[in-house]
Formats: C-alpha cells, sequence, structure tokens
C-alpha cells in the first residue's frame, strides 16, 4: 500500500480484530502467521474496493519534475508513439479490448457487454493483445526491430 496511513489503519483493524477475539486466542497455533494472512487479506480487500485507475496515453503531460529534462521528455513522446503504433499494429479485436480495459480502465464485465461477446473471450483477447504488445516492444528495445 502506498499510503501510510492507511496502511497503520490495517495494522489497527487486525489488531483490534485480534484483542475482540482473544478469547479464542488458545485455538490458533501461530498467532504471527494468522495477524500477517488478517492484514494482507485486509490490504486486498481495500485495493479491491479502491479499484484500479488507469491513465490515459497521452501526450500531453506536464514537466513537474525537474529531473525530467528535454531529452527524457523527448524520449518518453517516442515510447508514446511507439506504444500507441504497437497497439494500432494489432487485430481490431484486441484493440478494442486493450483500450476499453486499459485506457479507459472498463471492467471485464463491462467491455463483453460493450462488444457483446462471452466474458472469457474478452480475458483471452485481452491477454493475447498484451502478450503481443509487450513481445512486440521488448523487440523493439531489445533488437530495434518492428
Amino acid at each position: 500500500m502506498k499510503c501510510e496511513a492507511q496502511a497503520r489503519d490495517v495494522v489497527q483493524d487486525v489488531l483490534l480484530r485480534f484483542w475482540e477475539n482473544r478469547g479464542k486466542a488458545d485455538a490458533i497455533r501461530k498467532p504471527e502467521a494468522w495477524l500477517m494472512t488478517m492484514a494482507r487479506n485486509r490490504c486486498l480487500d481495500l485495493l479491491k474496493r479502491k479499484g484500479r485507475r488507469y491513465d490515459e496515453i497521452s501526450d500531453d503531460y506536464s514537466l513537474k519534475d525537474n529531473a525530467f529534462t528535454p531529452d527524457r521528455a523527448t524520449e518518453h513522446t517516442e515510447k508514446v508513439t511507439r506504444l500507441r503504433e504497437v497497439i494500432n499494429s494489432l487485430p481490431e479485436t484486441q484493440q478494442q479490448v486493450i483500450r476499453l480495459r486499459d485506457l479507459d480502465g472498463m471492467t471485464y464485465q463491462e467491455i463483453a457487454d460493450e462488444m457483446n461477446i462471452d466474458l472469457n473471450l474478452v480475458k483471452v483477447t485481452l491477454h493475447r493483445a498484451r502478450k503481443a504488445v509487450k513481445s512486440t516492444i521488448e523487440k523493439i528495445y531489445a533488437y530495434g526491430l518492428e
């Protein structure tokens, strides 16, 4: 978890839950492992509830960081352009699924409803699209191939 305050809240919740169930503590063989599992599960619950947030790939960005020099800005712009080209080279269905999921942040079910296709087909198509993008990008940066 990135937010220290949330992490502290999780620890407090877990310890409070442990304290409320202290009468049953004798039944727990390894309390440390139980507490760690509880903390992990609580963090996962918070992350699920929060949902994923995706930033749109964009050429428009501000130079907030002083370390983001003009050469790094140009490199970033080139990477974004290259990524768009790779995505645009995918089959139409894969392009649409990857845009809806990774750029628009839609859920698998929303994508299935939007495209009128099976939920499992959405997952398979997205997996194949991401795999193809990753493979192509790796080849470009490793060998300069397109």
